[in-house]
């Protein structure tokens, strides 16, 4: 299973997300945005896992195999 993580909420996120859904192991485990409050309805819509604080946080677990 193929973890990933997504930066920033613009068209292209929406449509990777949509587009994950049809890769059988891929999740979208964790994402960061400049704006929490928008990464947070971002991540309940699309069940993602967790919403990291700053772009760089996301870039830090071991979790996340590719941004």
């Amino acid at each position: 299973m193929i973890k990933w993580g997504i930066i920033s909420l613009g068209k292209i996120a929406h449509k990777f997300t949509e587009g994950l859904n049809y890769v059988s192991n891929a999740e979208l485990y964790g994402m960061a945005s400049s704006d929490i409050n928008r990464a947070r309805e971002f991540a309940q819509k699309h069940k993602v896992q967790k919403v990291f604080e700053s772009y760089d946080a996301l870039a830090r677990p071991d979790k996340i195999d590719a941004i």
